[in-house]
């Protein structure tokens, strides 16, 4: 193949693989109804006013509004249709996909590897709850604006073009109006000044200015928002029942979250084997490697604090990190063997451990999307037999208990107005 050939048709390939496993592993989960909070989402998305964006007595739970305005718009877009909102979110995943690719290719990483992290990640089994359950868009679209901020920012670092600084000023304030797991994100842009992409004396007085005068608007915006976040989240169950809160219970279940990433089993053979391979990726390793192994760190550490078990759609952002991680690690393994073993060898092993990985991951993703779509099933079921019921002389559904005893009662209301796609609906259950 001629060199100017293999530079479109490759990567024309790569994308294409991509792309086909990432329909095929989610296909499964397009077939299934909304579930759980999504019904929250969709019901207060008829009664959406910008105004109240800036009522935050009106929030008792979470201050997302880019989440509400993407409900709203879906809503008005979709109708009630639950597929489009899954293949959004497919596309959401495949985006951020191209953005893990571009941070690497930013950040050194040559284009097999981080093709290969790219790949890894679109494939990655430990958090597919984010892509397959709409609900979850929560998490799935933070991860988007927070590695799309980290791009841009090493873009400015890199160049010292203000269009990136602009950039990533712009999409680090959608980050935090996504989701409190932002909160992290301006931790992890000093990580990448200081370990990664330094450019010229740090801590001189003049790179002590510069640096000011840039972190500054990041961190009066921080600032601003984790003031609101306190107001708003104080006021959350989470809170005030104790379901979040500081404790020694964190450790454990960032071994459990690292685990999940890998799809490996806790045990203390497996528990060693973590803890020593963190620890000597943050002292040995490379400045990527440090980077990478903060960044899966930083990003779990928000989510480690809740008393009940882990949650696979939080993965989502530390397991671009992970990818990014293995990739650097595959592609310091790949420098380091040249000299003895042949490349013919060299590559064969390289392409056999790849293509293990890809493939397990792949396996594992497709199955967990067949359990969202046995997550959804109870829903669908109840909209079966919404739209073949009857109404009562007051005009409002009729359930049968037995219909709804799988559902949490919460979610009764929203899910029959939602089957039915007409706001204001009410349930009685005999």
């Amino acid at each position: 193949m001629k060199p100017a050939l293999s530079r479109v048709i490759l990567p024309l390939a790569g994308g294409a693989l991509i792309i086909g496993l990432v329909v095929f592993i989610y296909s499964t989960s397009s077939r299934a109804f909304f579930f759980n909070d999504d019904f929250h989402w969709l019901d207060q998305s008829w009664r959406i006013d910008v105004r109240n964006f800036f009522d935050l007595s009106r929030y008792s739970h979470f201050y997302r509004p880019v989440i509400e305005l993407y409900f709203w718009w879906g809503l008005k877009q979709f109708g009630c249709d639950p597929v489009p909102f899954h293949w959004l979110s497919v596309a959401i995943h495949l985006a951020t996909t191209g953005l893990v690719f571009m941070l690497a290719r930013e950040l050194g990483i040559s284009r097999l590897f981080a093709y290969f992290a790219a790949l890894w990640f679109a494939v990655q089994s430990g958090p597919v709850e984010a892509v397959a359950w709409i609900g979850a868009i929560t998490d799935l679209m933070p991860g988007f604006w927070y590695i799309l901020t980290l791009w841009m920012f090493a873009a400015f670092l890199r160049r010292r073009r203000p269009v990136f600084y602009g950039a990533a000023l712009l999409t680090f304030t959608l980050c935090l109006l996504t989701h409190e797991s932002s909160a992290t994100l301006l931790a992890m842009l000093l990580a990448i000044d200081v370990i990664l992409v330094p450019r010229g004396p740090v801590f001189t007085a003049e790179g002590i200015r510069a640096r000011l005068r840039w972190y500054a608007p990041f961190a009066v915006l921080l600032m601003g928002y984790l003031t609101i976040a306190y107001i708003v989240n104080t006021r959350s169950y989470l809170v005030s029942e104790g379901h979040y809160r500081l404790g020694l219970h964190a450790g454990p279940k960032l071994l459990d979250y690292l685990v999940a990433i890998f799809v490996w089993v806790r045990g203390p053979v497996q528990d060693v084997v973590l803890i020593v391979a963190m620890t000597a990726a943050l002292v040995f390793g490379t400045p990527r490697m440090r980077f990478f192994m903060v960044w899966v760190l930083m990003t779990l550490l928000p989510v480690l604090f809740f008393t009940w078990g882990i949650g696979a759609r939080y993965e989502y952002v530390p397991a671009a990190g992970c990818s990014l991680l293995v990739a650097e690690l595959f592609g310091a393994w790949y420098a380091s063997s040249s000299p003895r073993i042949g490349t013919t060898a060299r590559n064969t092993v390289l392409v056999l451990m790849a293509l293990t990985l890809v493939a397990r991951s792949t396996h594992f993703a497709r199955r967990g999307t067949v359990d969202q779509l046995h997550l959804s099933e109870p829903y669908s079921a109840l909209k079966a037999a919404v739209l073949a019921g009857s109404r009562d002389a007051d005009g409002r559904v009729v359930l049968d208990a037995a219909l709804v005893e799988p559902i949490p009662p919460m979610y009764v209301d929203g899910a029959v107005r939602i089957s039915l796609c007409q706001p204001g609906i009410q349930t009685v259950i005999r």
